[in-house]
């Protein structure tokens, strides 16, 4: 059986880029896109993005070159999304908020071959040969993370993955034959939608880095979250290092911090870097930022590890107040917490600032929170 070789007419690699011909074969004449008084057809979609891969490959892209963009959500950049890999190139959709200089990192180290930020691909013809997929595992986007701890790392994708991620997708929300999505999430977001609890069917939750041991299913012991699938990257881009510190024994370290319930379900609960060690005992900070924006006058919270002499780490407190709040008091904020938590998780110290610093992204940079907490003594009161 296996001398049965692999065929054109048996073995077509996967690929997601295949769904815009069948869509506009079966259903051509129905509508694909609606933007504000503007509409596209199937057909006329599937005609734009082979115009658009033509005139990439009219400008001498090949194989494997790196199309970056940087653009709204706006038919052109969902058509970026069928045309780039059309052309056997690799989309590198970026964040339209990051700054002149995080756009320029990016498109130095993606060593980007066409830029767009407009286009004009009239000229292209959509009757043009163009270069058929050999390979389901060739990349077909590169993503950059939002660089909370060191600088943005590339992440490639593959035809494959992202294939089997959009099935997937189709077959758990139950999508029906002509479904209506209303797109309000950027386009530069492959992984816009995310989710905190998470069946084991290619997931663990490991103890143990070295020997991968499980940790047991209470619900309260942490450990780092650890997938395999095909629906995984293929891996960081020019990053040796990063790849083989999250690749271990046929797991992806995902480097967020999970328990495992009674009933087979992992809850992810923090990142491992937040993650505070006190006198050997672990502790989320998000449970402690969750119970802090309990509090009447607290419009935002971050918590971080700080030095103590005693234990190690203990969680120190950023808030920030609501407008109308009479003040948030540090005494008050500790008895808050000591009243709805264990003692060991109680803040040790609580500063009040003006907002938390955040990346383009939105996300808290507690990067700058460790380094200013690093130079802070526990409170009195939270001692006693």
């Amino acid at each position: 059986m296996d001398k049965l070789p692999k065929r054109p007419a048996n073995y077509v690699p996967l690929n997601p880029v295949g769904f815009l011909p069948r869509a506009s074969a079966v259903y051509g004449a129905r509508t694909s896109v609606v933007y504000g008084r503007l509409k596209f057809t199937w057909r006329q979609t599937h005609e734009r993005c082979r115009r658009l891969a033509a005139a990439l490959v009219s400008l001498g892209v090949r194989k494997n070159d790196v199309v970056s963009v940087l653009a709204p959500n706006v038919p052109a950049t969902y058509e970026m999304h069928f045309a780039v890999p059309m052309a056997a190139a690799v989309l590198n959709a970026i964040n339209t908020r990051l700054d002149a200089k995080a756009v320029a990192v990016i498109l130095r180290h993606a060593q980007a071959k066409v830029f767009f930020v407009d286009y004009e691909y009239g000229k292209g013809d959509p009757g043009a040969e163009l270069p058929s997929l050999e390979d389901e595992w060739d990349a077909v986007a590169l993503n950059y993370t939002s660089g909370t701890t060191s600088a943005p790392k590339g992440v490639v994708y593959s035809h494959r993955g992202a294939y089997l991620n959009t099935m997937g997708q189709l077959l758990s929300w139950g999508v029906g034959n002509e479904p209506v999505y209303l797109w309000t999430l950027p386009m530069f977001h492959c992984n816009g939608q995310g989710v905190s609890i998470l069946s084991l069917a290619d997931a663990n939750v490991v103890v143990d880095d070295d020997t991968m041991s499980n940790v047991p299913r209470d619900g309260k012991s942490l450990g780092e979250i650890a997938l395999r699938g095909s629906s995984l990257m293929k891996g960081y881009l020019k990053n040796l290092e990063a790849n083989e510190k999250a690749f271990k024994g046929g797991w992806f370290m995902t480097g967020d911090v999970g328990v495992v319930h009674p009933d087979g379900y992992m809850e992810i609960k923090d990142r491992s870097k937040d993650v505070i060690i006190s006198g050997g005992e672990n502790i989320c900070s998000k449970d402690l930022e969750y119970t802090l924006l309990q509090h009447p006058a607290v419009a935002d919270a971050a918590v971080v590890a700080m030095p103590h002499p005693h234990w190690g780490e203990t969680p120190c407190a950023f808030l920030v107040a609501r407008d109308k709040a009479a003040g948030v008091c540090e005494d008050e904020v500790i008895a808050f917490c000591r009243e709805r938590m264990s003692r060991f998780m109680v803040p040790r110290k609580v500063v009040v600032i003006d907002a938390l610093p955040r990346n383009a992204l939105g996300k808290v940079e507690k990067v700058k929170l460790r380094d200013a907490a690093r130079n802070l003594v526990p409170s009195t009161v939270a001692r006693l």
